[in-house]
């Protein structure tokens, strides 16, 4: 008995162990969500009645600096703009306040512009329906008078407007989504395979669609009984409105509140170029999501554009911010780097200034040009021609019609890239210039309609050319095979060759530009002369192994490492494969490919004692109180001092005793080489004006280099030859620089 008695304690002891456990973790826990986890519970509470706001950064300047007065310019700043918009249930006299806004807000120049994108646009749906005359006499474009008349009447119908035409109620919805909402069968919803669509005036019952729909798209039925209901709360009338005519609206509202009670600005953030078109491929822009896309925009996207804070604001039932509720900033915005460029502005403005003159006289297609401190690989220019203004990028896109005769009609080619055809008009058929063409086939009449873009090269002319266009260097790779001989291979600059004719190897005959030869003459005299046979006697001095060696070490067939993301590499093939007809043609310039980044800084380092550079563009970064400094960065010797300075003198006697006579400048030294390189078609090399790239490289003062000057037409027309059409260009540019850096004439 006395053993039964004590096993019913033991058990009524456990139970209250048991008990006890669970009661304590059950205090445990609701001291754990009322005490410790209190404030997160009551922000999970709260969370359908918060809204979260991004705060924006401030995006990272871009700096460019001058020389003399060691001022920083702003290539890309920030500017704050308003949006003028306006609240039409505020609004009892439209006209009234239409009236005197609209007149404020109207730019004619804007006006005009967007008329002629209208008429783009419309010509392009009638096509389909009407012929060409019926076209002419549909698309009149209006007067500057009728478009400040609509302007003001479209002003009005906003004010007007107080309930919304159409909402999107949700972005992208999944097939069974659209299925769902179709089957409910509701009038004035309509379900489209990108978007659903709420057209308030044609809603019978705001409360039962927002019953019926309220969970399917997981939105509470009060909020979206107060969508559907569609108060036009918010119409933009202006965006990037300047502020004196801000400030003139603002008075209006102090001089009519009761009327312009309705009428409100919000700042809004925009990149801007202060520069214009200045620098334009070395900067980049920003698309619409605020993202750099090209130049250093692009590489230094997420340094420029920091980091974006938290806001926390409270919500009515429609989602509208309370003004009286309590914001929090949740997290400040972080703003993002300032950048601050290598370029010198007023070198990178004449340098733009003479390109330009140079490429519209020689009726090329474009070009580039480079401007380098050899010492330590700093860009002090980097230019193109064509150009466009990153304020103003899409207008690099628009496009204008073309009237081709029966002739030109004939000359229409297509061309398939990656599976789409694309259509070209060819104006030169010899040398393959053509021009991208946009047809559009009438409906009614099958009659093809041909737009162009107006630069004739849309988006291509944002590419930056330096970094990221590969082309044969030609000639100019002659100065480059040269030191190798005289660094590895035991040539001298008096060491002789004959040059009696044409040689053949493999299959090829090798003959110099011209056709003509020159008997015997020195390694010098090979390089005065840009004599091809010179050049193939020099390939063979080398070898296969040890020139691919060198060019490699030159820097070539691999990125710089620029600071741009679309940089590429070039291409030499392998010494193993070259047959040895390109072991001879590579010794000057045809069969490899370069980028004009890598060419300037394989001459620089020829400038620089044979010490190759890395190149770069960005001098420093600043974030906050953090500065982070670019030093300049060996890459390797490549060739000895020694070699250096040979090579140095007999590019020198280019100048003095060759074909570049013409740059001979009082009392300076300057060493450079031209290159013409050839193009193809089919295959087959092209000559004459129209089909070459040319190209020059050079460097001054010879005895101690302050700048390295890199420049390239695309297919002149005036001239095939480099030395014709580069020689004034580049004339130009270092007399300009002499007298810049106050380089004293030689004694």
């Amino acid at each position: 008995m006395a053993k039964s008695s004590t096993l019913e304690e033991k058990r009524l002891a456990y139970l209250l162990l048991i008990m006890g456990v669970v009661v304590g973790i059950i205090v445990l826990k609701l001291f754990y969500m009322q005490i410790i986890k209190h404030a997160d519970y009551v922000a999970l509470a709260q969370e359908g009645r918060q809204g979260y706001r991004e705060l924006e950064a401030r995006r990272g300047e871009i700096y460019i600096n001058d020389y003399h007065s060691g001022e920083d310019f702003r290539l890309a700043t920030n500017i704050t703009l308003d949006t003028v918009y306006a609240d039409p249930y505020l609004i009892d006299e439209p006209k009234f306040v239409a009236d005197r806004v609209a007149p404020l807000l109207f730019d004619e120049k804007e006006a005009v512009e967007a008329e002629e994108t209208r008429l783009t646009e419309q010509r392009k749906e009638l096509i389909n329906e009407l012929t060409e005359e019926e076209i002419q006499q549909v698309l009149k474009p209006r007067s500057a008078k009728e478009l400040k008349e609509q302007f003001l009447l479209d002003v009005y119908q906003k004010l007007s407007a107080k309930i919304r035409e159409e909402i999107t109620l949700v972005q992208g919805p999944s097939v069974a989504l659209r299925k769902a909402v179709r089957q409910l069968n509701l009038p004035g919803i309509e379900v489209g395979d990108q978007a659903i669509y709420a057209y308030p005036k044609k809603i019978t019952g705001n409360e039962e669609y927002a019953v019926k729909l309220g969970e399917l798209l997981d939105i509470p039925v009060e909020r979206l009984q107060a969508i559907l209901e569609g108060k036009n709360r918010y119409v933009i009338l202006k965006k990037k409105v300047r502020p004196e005519v801000v400030e003139k609206l603002d008075s209006f509202k102090k001089e009519y509140a009761p009327q312009f009670k309705g009428i409100a600005f919000q700042e809004e953030t925009y990149r801007y170029y202060p520069e214009q078109s200045l620098a334009a491929q070395v900067l980049g822009f920003l698309n619409t999501e605020k993202d750099g896309i090209y130049g250093v925009e692009a590489s230094f996207n997420e340094e420029l554009k920091g980091e974006a804070g938290i806001f926390k604001a409270q919500l009515d039932g429609a989602g509208r911010q309370i003004t009286v509720g309590d914001d929090v900033v949740i997290e400040s915005a972080k703003d993002g780097a300032d950048l601050y460029l290598t370029l010198d502005r007023s070198i990178q403005k004449t340098v733009e200034g003479d390109l330009a003159q140079a490429v519209i006289a020689s009726q090329a297609d474009a070009g580039q040009a480079i401007v380098m401190d050899p010492k330590t690989g700093k860009i002090l220019a980097m230019a193109h021609y064509p150009t466009f203004n990153p304020n103003e990028y899409w207008k690099s896109l628009e496009t204008e019609s073309i009237i081709l005769n029966s002739d030109e009609e004939k000359k229409i080619i297509k061309k398939n890239f990656g599976g789409e055809d694309e259509t070209y008009l060819v104006l030169d058929q010899f040398t393959d210039r053509k021009i991208r063409l946009f047809p559009i086939v009438s409906d009614k009449t099958n009659a093809v309609h041909y737009e162009k873009f107006k630069n004739d090269v849309g988006s291509g002319v944002y590419r930056n050319r330096v970094v990221s266009d590969i082309y044969e260097p030609g000639s100019v790779f002659k100065a480059i095979t040269m030191s190798i001989a005289l660094d590895a291979a035991g040539v001298t600059p008096d060491e002789q060759v004959l040059d009696n004719g044409p040689i053949k190897v493999d299959e090829f005959t090798i003959d110099n530009a011209l056709g003509k030869h020159y008997g015997l003459i020195t390694m010098t005299q090979v390089l005065e002369t840009s004599n091809n046979i010179g050049m193939a006697y020099v390939a063979h001095r080398l070898g296969a192994s040890l020139f691919y060696t060198y060019i490699r070490k030159y820097g070539f067939a691999r990125p710089t490492d620029i600071e741009f993301l679309d940089e590429q590499s070039g291409k030499v093939e392998k010494f193993n494969k070259w047959a040895d007809s390109e072991l001879v043609t590579h010794a000057f310039g045809q069969g490899i490919s370069v980028t004009p980044i890598q060419m300037v800084t394989a001459i620089s380092a020829l400038a620089n004692d044979g010490v190759l550079m890395e190149p770069y563009i960005i001098e420093k970064v600043i974030q906050g109180k953090d500065v982070k400094e670019r030093e300049p960065q060996i890459v390797h010797q490549v060739v000895s001092q020694a070699t250096s300075e040979t090579l140095t003198a007999m590019l020198v006697s280019v100048v003095e005793k060759g074909q570049l006579g013409a740059l001979k400048h009082s009392g300076y030294s300057i060493a450079a080489k031209t290159g013409t390189s050839q193009t193809y078609k089919n295959g087959k090399p092209l000559s004459g004006a129209g089909t070459t790239i040319t190209s020059m490289a050079g460097f001054a003062p010879a005895d101690d280099p302050k700048f390295v000057i890199l420049i390239k037409l695309d297919k002149p027309r005036s001239s095939e030859w480099a030395v014709v059409v580069l020689a004034p260009l580049f004339n130009n540019i270092s007399d300009y620089l002499f007298d810049y850096f106050s380089v004293p004439p030689n004694s």
